[in-house]
């Protein structure tokens, strides 16, 4: 995300990051223009962040839709597994197989809606993260090509992608109200 920007010369601008890297640029745009592409440039990263959310949210969700038809099916096997084992241990019809039956199946149907219940919470969750997702890829193409046109509009040139060499840097607070680096001397 770009933090601060300051102009050197007429068309000679310097920019600043979140993470302290800086890049150099030459552009015919004045302060609201050069802020404009910048704001644009912060929208497109934030944009792009969430993208990238949304599809770790994707893969999340996907993964548990798996893990609740797996408990699913183990479930119905596991209480199939009792209620045939009831019938081998009283080798046929019982006063106590009936109650035990009951049990089995009223544990079993507790169980099966309970995965299902988080199945469907994750279906309405798959839904909506692949519904952002295409809002997402919609914008995207859109505010890249606005931006790409504003840069060309005001012959926006990046002279050096990224400028570490400045040590020691301080902020200053400028007439404009702005906080701004400088290089400090030793």
């Amino acid at each position: 995300m770009n933090v601060e920007f300051k102009n050197l010369k007429d068309n000679e601008w310097i920019t600043t990051d979140d993470e302290g890297r800086m890049r150099f640029v030459k552009t015919d745009a004045q302060t609201e223009e050069m802020e404009d592409i910048l704001n644009k440039e912060d929208v497109l990263e934030l944009l792009r962040y969430n993208k990238e959310r949304v599809l770790e949210d994707i893969d999340k969700t996907r993964d548990s839709l798996k893990e609740n038809k797996k408990l699913s099916i183990s479930t119905l096997i596991v209480i199939s597994i009792a209620i045939g084992g009831l019938f081998i241990i009283n080798n046929g019809y019982s006063a106590l197989m009936i109650p035990s039956l009951f049990t089995g199946l009223g544990f079993l149907g507790i169980l099966e809606g309970i995965v299902l219940l988080k199945h469907k919470g994750d279906k309405k969750l798959m839904a909506i993260c692949e519904e952002r997702l295409q809002e997402i890829k919609e914008e995207e193409p859109a505010l890249e090509k606005e931006i790409a046109e504003l840069k060309e509009k005001h012959n926006f040139i990046e002279e050096a992608k990224e400028l570490n060499y400045f040590e020691n840097l301080s902020y200053e607070n400028t007439e404009e109200k702005r906080l701004v680096r400088t290089r400090t001397r030793k």
